[in-house]
C-alpha cells in the first residue's frame, strides 16, 4: 500500500485512570482483571455490529458507505485505535460518520460499565496493516487528545469538521444525528454519547428508514452488586436507556468527586463530565455547552 496515497479518518481513545483501575480491580474479591477485558471486547464487538446494523439504512442515502469493511481497529493497553480509509475528497464525509458514531457508541457502552475514556478523531495520511502502524493523522490525533481533549470525552480536529461543513453533504448525513456534536465555550467540538439515539430516531423516521433494524443488545454492568454480569443485557435504544445512562453515571461521578476531591488534577475531570451531565439533563451547571 501507497502511503503517500493512503489517507484515513483516525480516532485515538484511551482509557483515563486505567493504572488505578486495574489495581483496583486485582485487589477487589469481587472484579476480575479478565472480566474488564471481556467488557471491553463486548463494548467494541457491540459498537460494530451497530454500525453494521444500521450501513443498509444509511446507504440509501450514500452509497459510499458500503466501504465499511476498510475499517480497522487496533488495541494496545488501554489505547484504542480505529480508521476508515477514504480515497475521494467526497469520501471523507462518509468516513468520518462510521467513525465518529462508532466511538460514540464504545463511549457509551464504557461509561455503562463506569470506564472513562478521552480521546480524539483526526484525518489524513494513515497506514496500518497487519503488523504496523504508520499513521500522519493518528499523530495528529494523540496530540489532540494529549493538549485538548483534557477531560472524558472525545474531541474532532476542527479542521475536519469544518472541511466536512464546507464540501460535504452535512444536511444530509451529518443531519442525521443532531445531537452528537457538542461544542464548549472554548469552540472545542467533542462526541456527544447521551441522547444520541432519540434524535436519530427522530430524524430516521423522518426519512422513512426502518429504524426498528437497528436494535442491538449491549452488555452492561449490574449496578444491584457492582460487578460485571454477563447475563445483564438492556436494549440499546430503548426509551428510558439514556436516562437510566445517566443515572448510572451520575452516581458513579458523584462517588469520584468525594474520593478525588483533595486531587484536583483528578477531580477536575470529573467535575468537567458532571457538569456537562447537568447541562444534558438541565439541571443548574456553570460551564457553557451548545450543539452544533
Amino acid at each position: 500500500m501507497d502511503y503517500e496515497k493512503s489517507k484515513s479518518i483516525v480516532a485515538h481513545v484511551d482509557i483515563l485512570g486505567f493504572k488505578d483501575l486495574i489495581e483496583s480491580y486485582e485487589s477487589s474479591k469481587n472484579f476480575k482483571v479478565d472480566k474488564l477485558g471481556n467488557f471491553i471486547r463486548k463494548a467494541i464487538n457491540q459498537s460494530y455490529n451497530m454500525i453494521k446494523s444500521i450501513q443498509p439504512e444509511i446507504s440509501k442515502l450514500d452509497p459510499l458507505l458500503s466501504f465499511l469493511e476498510t475499517l480497522k481497529y487496533r488495541q494496545f493497553s488501554d489505547n484504542f485505535y480505529f480508521s476508515v480509509n477514504y480515497y475521494k475528497d467526497e469520501e471523507i464525509e462518509s468516513a468520518f460518520h462510521i467513525i465518529s458514531t462508532l466511538v460514540a457508541l464504545f463511549q457509551r457502552l464504557m461509561l455503562y460499565g463506569n470506564i472513562y475514556v478521552r480521546g480524539a478523531i483526526s484525518w489524513g495520511k494513515n497506514l496500518c496493516d497487519e503488523n504496523i502502524i504508520f499513521s500522519e493523522a493518528l499523530i495528529y490525533a494523540v496530540e489532540l487528545e494529549n493538549k485538548i481533549a483534557i477531560y472524558p470525552r472525545i474531541v474532532i480536529d476542527n479542521s475536519l469538521y469544518n472541511n466536512i461543513l464546507k464540501n460535504g453533504k452535512s444536511e444530509q448525513i451529518l443531519g442525521l444525528y443532531p445531537e452528537l456534536f457538542v461544542k464548549d465555550y472554548t469552540n472545542v467540538i467533542f462526541i456527544n454519547p447521551f441522547l444520541v439515539h432519540k434524535g436519530n430516531k427522530f430524524k430516521m423516521e423522518k426519512l422513512g428508514l426502518d429504524y426498528q433494524k437497528m436494535k442491538d443488545e449491549v452488555f452492561i454492568m449490574n449496578p444491584e452488586n457492582n460487578n460485571f454480569d454477563e447475563n445483564v443485557l438492556a436494549n440499546f435504544i430503548k426509551d428510558n436507556s439514556d436516562e437510566e445512562l445517566i443515572k448510572i453515571v451520575k452516581k458513579d461521578l458523584n462517588e469520584k468527586l468525594i474520593e478525588f476531591e483533595e486531587e484536583y488534577h483528578i477531580f477536575e475531570k470529573y467535575k468537567w463530565l458532571s457538569e456537562y451531565l447537568n447541562w444534558i439533563v438541565g439541571e443548574p451547571h456553570s460551564l457553557i455547552f451548545k450543539y452544533c
